[in-house]
């Protein structure tokens, strides 16, 4: 038999023998049908204390069938009581019998079983989950059936048969859409092989741009007008553009037509009457005509041919020639036969036809054909081409361009052979002037002497000045002043000697007057004083500090520099104990002790430093020794007890030691040999190894085989000689040697090497490396298969989480569905926000703002019409809900005030003192001039009540007061903003008159009663500043 256990308010059903278990105490099996005796059970007004009715026993005394008392159940509808349960299935036939009293827990199973099992879950553990393919994500929990229908399937409940080619949906009763080229998708209807007409598959929504049409617009709408075509095929719907035959357009314009329909004709202008059959341009080019392709503008003066591209000959007269042909119709100019102009002009003729004669003062007789001017030249003249003007005074030949030569006498010559008419200047043979003078002589004709100031008694033919210079004078050519003091010789370029004492020499012959000076053998000078001696005619001695003993045969001063001396050239002061030599340039040589030397010859006078052999010191010193002459011995911590000979120091490095060169600092722990710079292998255990031979003295670590430590690990060991074995976390068990860390990643682990990290939420695989997919809820996977163990995201069919939420679903396994706010029922299938858009709503894709004030529509992006009142409008048909401004028929608004009226669906009257009864739409201000006025013009159209009235009116707006303080005790914060606007409106009824009473004209004042009386004039024009005691 089954045993029922009931645990806080559940049933659960399990075999036993005798008894029923609930919440862990065992009961007798029932003693009569559908009645189980539990103590615990409280006692109802139809029920003892204890009992447990189940439905699908006959009825009982006053219980009634289908009802089963469960006390943890709520109170949820008005048929059902705190405490009972309803069952509806529990109604079994009449002629129901149980014959085992067993019988009814087999029953009651089957009813109560579904409730257990969760949504889209089935089987006896509801272990099944119900297939994608089932409407709603719905089947029968025994079965599996799906209860709604099928999702692409035709065979309802088993869904197991395809859908038929062209049909889709639940059930596959739905048809694809004729836009879809061949077959649709089976479940969403969208047309998986494209879009006819369309440009968005697979959803097809947007028809094809102009001049496109076909599967998903990829074809182009050609030769048609406009590029208008059917969407789905090439049919032009507006005729051909090039072509004729519409609507195929297939044939393309004959020769000599163009445009829509090839109606057009090419224009008379083109050549061969040939044009664009797109634009009717001309192809080729136009004939006579200029602006092609249209040629509609004739040739330019002096222009002709195709498109006007050739330009008139010039031998046609004023360069007009005819359009077509290009000949000259009006003549020629520089030829003799038009119209065809190919007989140039005979000589000495010119112009129009060859009709005029060359001038005389042409040069030869000749002048051009065209323009009649001296194209060779003048004679005799010089303002070419005219040749009008004769040659000036020094000039002749053509064009009067040759100057007279200078060998003539005052530049005068025949105009036109050239000849010297007045004689010659520089030559002696008039009039070819040819031969030049002789030597000595100058002037007209050769006839005068040159001057005996001159060098070599030669001067210029011409001038008679001197043209090789002054001899004992300056000032050349002309050679008029003697030279001055230390100056002789050709024009007294040439200085005196400075071997001249005084520097005063013959100007003649440069010879020295007053003997030398550093320099010997008067009068001339020129040997030098010999080495050692200086001054007049070299009589005096060099000083001994001069270094060779040379010195300045002038000054005495020495000349090289000093010897054991400095401040040359005086070379007056000593040199110090450190240096030496040559103008005491010259150091002491580091080889001395304490860097000090003898001044003249710089030899070690104190001993050697670091050498040997004093006082020269240009012995080294032996390996092992150093110091003052050699005499010390290196140190045993240098490295072949080898040292610096200055210092000591040991200039090779140190042995087991390191601090070079001082070697007094022991090798740290880790390293060895030469100044201790090799560091210990890595083989070794700790990094300590022997200072001198660097082998491993404290073991192997990640090697065996110590001291040498030159055997690697085996495959799983690791660490000190190899003992320990690899972490079974790594990856085929292998690891590094030396740390044991996992060197090829880590299994089911991340952080390699070390492995000591779970993977994290997310990740899966080795070394936690992939990422779970974006399909998984909450982004958890399995980390190792990478299974969607939470569920899917925005997917269904967990755990691989492979098939897309169906449009209007989304979350954990698309078990949501999308909100009312988004746009078409559509939102994100991964957090449902509304992802084309919200409807009445703003602030997408979350839509959960309300539309602001003044907006509507999509995404609230549309203004509210102007004509609405108070900028106020429905949010999602965008109508004037609160009424017109300035319009009337609300709530669409769109009819303008009549004239007279103004105002909140144009409810109001303009003021009667408005002229001609006109006034703003919005404001009631009158747009014309007042007939009765006050200093405002806004006040000028209205109309204050009496004082009557005003009562009336503050008795209505106490009414307003006191029906806003009740809303005091609701909330003080509302009430504050509320007397603002009362007290606001209360200013505002007064001016506009907003109390709305009914009033006759004898209960009327008008404004200008109450103020100082003004001219009509005055009062239209604007004065803000008003002082009306009824507009306080």
């Amino acid at each position: 038999m089954k045993e029922i256990v009931l645990v806080f308010g559940v049933l659960y059903f399990v075999t036993c023998e005798c008894y029923v278990t609930i919440n862990g105490k065992r009961y007798p099996k029932p003693s009569r049908h559908g009645w189980l005796h539990i103590p615990e059970v409280p006692r109802s007004n139809t029920q003892r204390r204890g009992w447990l009715h189940v439905p699908e026993v006959p009825r009982l005394n006053s219980q009634s069938r289908g009802w089963l008392h469960v006390p943890e159940v709520p109170r949820r509808s008005n048929t059902q009581r705190q405490g009972w349960l309803h069952i509806p299935e529990a109604r079994r036939p009449y002629s129901q019998r149980w014959d085992d009293p067993d019988d009814w827990f087999e029953d009651l199973l089957d009813i109560l079983e579904p409730v257990t099992c969760k949504p889209g879950t089935w089987g006896p553990t509801c272990g099944g989950k119900c297939s994608v393919k089932c409407v709603k994500h719905t089947c029968d929990r025994i079965t599996g059936d799906c209860v709604y229908g099928c999702y692409g399937k035709r065979d309802p409940p088993k869904c197991s048969t395809s859908c038929r080619p062209r049909t889709w949906g639940i059930n596959c009763r739905s048809k694809c859409d004729d836009i879809c080229s061949g077959d649709c998708h089976h479940t969403t209807g969208y047309c998986v092989n494209g879009c006819n007409g369309y440009m968005d598959p697979p959803i097809c929504k947007k028809p094809c741009w102009i001049g496109e049409y076909g599967l998903n617009c990829k074809e182009k709408c050609t030769n048609c007008y406009n590029l208008r075509c059917q969407n789905h095929e090439h049919t032009c719907t507006e005729g051909c553009l090039a072509f004729s035959n519409p609507p195929k357009c297939n044939i393309p314009c004959l020769k000599g037509t163009w445009g829509r329909n090839c109606l057009s004709n090419c224009s008379k202008n083109c050549i061969d009457k040939l044009c664009d059959r797109l634009t009717g341009q001309c192809e080729i080019g136009c004939i006579g005509y200029r602006n092609s392709p249209v040629c509609n503008i004739a040739c330019l003066a002096g222009t002709w041919g195709i498109n006007c591209q050739n330009n008139c000959s010039e031998r046609c007269h004023d360069r007009s020639c005819n359009k077509v042909t290009g000949r000259c119709d009006s003549g020629c100019v520089g030829f003799s036969d038009p119209p065809n102009c190919n007989k140039a002009c005979l000589r000495g003729t010119w112009g129009r036809n060859c009709l005029s004669n060359c001038s005389k003062n042409c040069f030869d007789g000749t002048c051009d054909t065209v323009t009649g001017k001296c194209d060779i030249g003048c004679i005799g003249y010089r303002d070419p081409p005219h040749c009008n003007e004769a040659c000036l005074a020094g000039t002749w030949g053509i064009n009067c361009q040759n100057n007279c030569s200078e060998t003539c006498h005052n530049k005068s010559c025949n105009k036109v052979t050239g000849e010297c008419d007045n004689g010659c200047v520089g030559f002696s043979d008039p009039p070819d002037c040819s031969k030049v003078c002789a030597e000595g002589t100058w002037g007209h004709n050769c006839q005068q002497n040159c001057s005996e100031k001159c060098h070599g008694g030669s001067c210029d033919s011409v001038s008679g000045e001197c043209i090789n210079g002054c001899e004992g004078f300056s000032n050349p050519p002309v050679c008029d002043e003697a030279c001055s003091n230390g100056t002789w010789g050709y024009d007294c370029q040439w200085n005196c000697s400075e071997n001249c004492y005084g520097g005063s020499c013959d100007s003649v012959s440069g010879a020295c007057l007053d003997g030398c000076e550093g320099f010997s053998d008067p009068p001339f000078c020129e040997l030098a004083c010999d080495n050692g001696t200086w001054g007049y005619n070299c009589q005096w001695n060099c000083s001994e500090n001069c270094f060779g003993g040379l010195c300045d045969g002038f000054s005495g001063l020495c000349s090289i520099g000093c010897d054991g001396f400095s401040n040359p050239p005086d070379c007056d002061i000593e040199c110090d104990n450190r240096t030496w030599g040559f103008d005491c340039q010259w150091n002491c040589s580091e080889n001395c002790f304490n860097g000090s030397c003898e001044s003249v010859e710089g030899l070690c006078d104190n001993g050697c430093n670091g050498f040997s052999n004093p006082p020269d010191c240009d012995a080294n010193c032996d390996n092992g020794t150093w110091g003052l002459n050699c005499q010390r011995t290196c140190s045993e911590k240098c490295f072949g007890g080898s040292c610096d000979s200055v210092s000591g120091e040991c200039d090779k490095g140190c042995k087991g030691f390191s601090n070079p060169p001082d070697c007094d600092t022991e090798c740290h722990k880790g390293t060895w040999g030469l100044n201790c710079q090799q560091n210990c292998s890595e083989k070794c255990f700790d990094g300590s190894c022997d200072s001198v031979s660097g082998e491993c003295n404290n073991g192997c670590d990640g090697f065996s085989n110590p001291p040498a430590c030159d055997e690697e690990c085996h495959k799983g060991t690791w660490g000190f000689n190899c003992q320990q074995n690899c972490s079974e976390k790594c990856f085929d068990e292998s690891c590094d040697s030396v740390s044991g860390e996992c060197n090829n990643g880590c299994d089911g682990f991340s952080n390699p090497p070390a492995c000591d990290k779970e993977c994290l939420k997310g990740t899966w695989g080795l070394n936690c490396q992939q990422e779970c997919s974006e399909k998984c809820f909450d982004g958890s996977c399995d980390s190792v298969s990478g299974g969607c163990n939470n569920g899917c995201d925005g997917f269904s069919n967990p755990p691989a989480c492979d098939e897309e939420c169906h449009k209007g679903t989304w979350g954990l396994n698309c078990q949501q569905n999308c909100s009312e706010k988004c746009f078409d029922g559509s939102c994100d299938s991964v957090s449902g926000e509304c992802n084309n858009g919200c409807d009445g709503f703003s602030n997408q894709p979350a839509c959960d703002k309300e539309c602001n004030k003044g907006t509507w529509g999509l995404n609230c992006q549309q203004e509210c019409s102007e004509k609405c009142f108070g900028g106020s409008c429905d949010s999602v048909s965008g109508e004037c809900h609160n009424g017109c401004d300035g319009f009337s028929n609300p709530p669409a608004c769109d009819k303008v005030c009549v004239i007279g009226t103004w105002g909140r669906n144009c409810e109001r009257t303009c003021s009667g003192f408005c002229q001609n009864n006109a006034c703003d739409k919005n404001t009631g201000q009158c747009t014309l001039k007042c007939t009765n006025c006050t200093q405002d013009p806004v006040v000028n159209s209205l109309i204050v009540p009496s004082k009557e009235m005003e009562e009336t009116g503050v008795q209505k707006f106490k009414t307003l007061i006191i029906a806003g303080s009740i809303l005091v005790i609701a909330a003080v914060a509302i009430v504050i903003v509320v007397v603002v606007l009362v007290v606001k409106r209360k200013i505002t009824f007064r001016r506009l008159d907003i109390f709305d009473s009914r009033v006759t004209l004898s209960q009327l004042k008008l404004i200008d009663n109450e103020v100082s009386p003004q001219s009509k004039e005055e009062c239209n024009e604007y004065k803000p500043s008003i002082t009306h005691p009824n507009l306080q």
